[in-house]
Order: structure tokens, then sequence, then C-alpha cells
């Protein structure tokens, strides 16, 4: 639906419920595969718990050194998630739009990352930061004493996440992934009556 938003500048349901069934089973698994890209992150923490000793498990708070090898590793378990979601934000759109099987996705995903970070970077601090700011707004309206609103705020968040937010950050990804690899290029020439790039 995006690919054909940023191809045609028009698009319509029937074209996403069409896109959704045939890549329903492959974004499934992509879906997976991501999750245990995340959880592998993980393995930071295992210093910290491996030097500690099962019979102290409920004393941990007075080995001092296993508690900062738990912060380290939980520090780094964060930058790790942080990079892996850059570095995996193109797997859906990668899958779609060069129709590649889950594998083929995170392996397109990394490589358009190595090729674009700052692009993505920037496209992703703009996404979590539109999402942060509306959150933050509820969260100062709460903290003024307007309780009554408060509800509502949250509602009307929540709708503006999923109906303009969310199909926005797709479009711009789309956008971004097509405009990088060359196919929102060879779109623009075939409209204007060029031939394909060699």
């Amino acid at each position: 639906m995006a690919e054909q938003a940023v191809t045609e500048g028009k698009t319509s349901t029937r074209v996403m419920w069409s896109a959704g069934k045939r890549h329903f089973q492959d974004m499934f698994v992509a879906s997976i595969l991501m999750g245990l890209i995340m959880l592998a992150g993980l393995i930071f923490l295992l210093p910290g718990f491996l030097s500690l000793p099962l019979s102290e498990l409920n004393n941990i708070q007075t080995h001092p050194n296993v508690i900062g090898l738990l912060a380290l590793g939980a520090i780094f378990l964060i930058i790790y998630l942080l990079v892996m979601s850059l570095v995996l934000a193109t797997v859906p759109y990668a899958l779609v739009v060069d129709v590649l099987g889950p594998i083929g996705a995170v392996k397109a995903s990394i490589n358009f990352f190595n090729y674009n970070k700052f692009d993505v970077f920037i496209l992703w601090i703009i996404v979590v930061a539109i999402s942060l700011g509306l959150q933050m707004a509820v969260s100062s309206a709460a903290a003024a004493g307007a309780e009554a609103v408060q509800g509502a705020l949250s509602i009307l968040v929540s709708v503006v996440n999923v109906v303009v937010i969310a199909p926005l950050a797709n479009v711009w990804w789309t956008r971004l992934y097509m405009s990088r690899t060359g196919k929102r290029l060879y779109e623009e020439g075939v409209e204007n009556g060029f031939d394909e790039p060699k």
C-alpha cells in the first residue's frame, strides 16, 4: 500500500488487504527472526549472572561486583537493542518492496543500513520524537492537574498514532528504502518516459 502510494501518489485499502495476505507468512517469520536477534542481546547479562553462585541469588545486593557487571551488561544490552532497531528498521520494506523471504529481508536491511546509516538514523529519530512528543503532551497535561482530560487525551493520542503517525512513518520508510535502492528513481523515470537505468 505504501509502495503504491510512493510510486503513484494514491492507493486503496484493497491493495493493503491484498499485500497483507500475500506477505503475511513471511512477515510473521521475519518478526520472529527479528525478535530472536533482539533476544540475543541478553548474552550481555550472562557474565553478571554467571559470576554469582546459585546459593547467593537472594543476596545479590551483598555482591557489588555482580551488581556492577549486571549494570554494565544492561548498558550494553540497551545499546545493542538500539543499534539492532536501526539495523533491522527496513526489514518489512525490503520484504515487501523487493519480495524477499525473511532471511533475505534481514540481509537486505543490514546492507541498506551499512550504506545509509545517517538517513536511517535521522528518520528513526524523527519517528521516535513524534511519538514521544505526543506522549509527553499527555503526561504534561496529567502533571498540570488536568485529570478530567487525561483519559480523552490518551485516547486521542492513540488514535493519532494509529491513524496518522503509523501510516505516515510507513510511507516515509518506504520512500527512503525505494529511493536509496533506486526503485523510486526508476518509477519516476518510467513516468517521465525515460528508459530503465543501465
